[in-house]
């Protein structure tokens, strides 16, 4: 954890370097706060989508092997639950843009 904690804060200030690059107004720019959630989320929710496939994924390390949900979901079951994920996500962004976009 003690590598892991530097490691995201620093890609946090990459990524908001990379935004403000990009040409994204400072006043539109995401806060760090905003990137660190992101991070943490991502970074989980991969790691449980990964245990549920694959076997060499190990829960209890450095102790003996335990990955409880190895084969609770087939994998098509997971990669239909990832496409599904996108298309909602997609589909949540698309409306908010459109129902509560700023007025210029």
């Amino acid at each position: 954890m003690l590598i892991i904690t530097p490691a995201i804060y620093f890609a946090t200030f990459i990524t908001k370097f990379l935004i403000l690059k990009l040409g994204f107004p400072l006043e539109k720019a995401i806060s760090n706060k905003v990137i660190l959630v992101s991070i943490l989320v991502g970074g989980y929710s991969h790691i449980i989508l990964d245990a549920f496939l694959y076997p060499e994924m190990n829960f209890a390390w450095p102790f003996p092997y335990w990955n409880p949900l190895l084969n609770v979901f087939s994998s098509p079951q997971v990669y239909g639950f990832c496409v599904f994920s996108f298309f909602a996500g997609g589909l949540l962004y698309v409306v908010r843009n459109v129902l509560f976009r700023e007025k210029v």
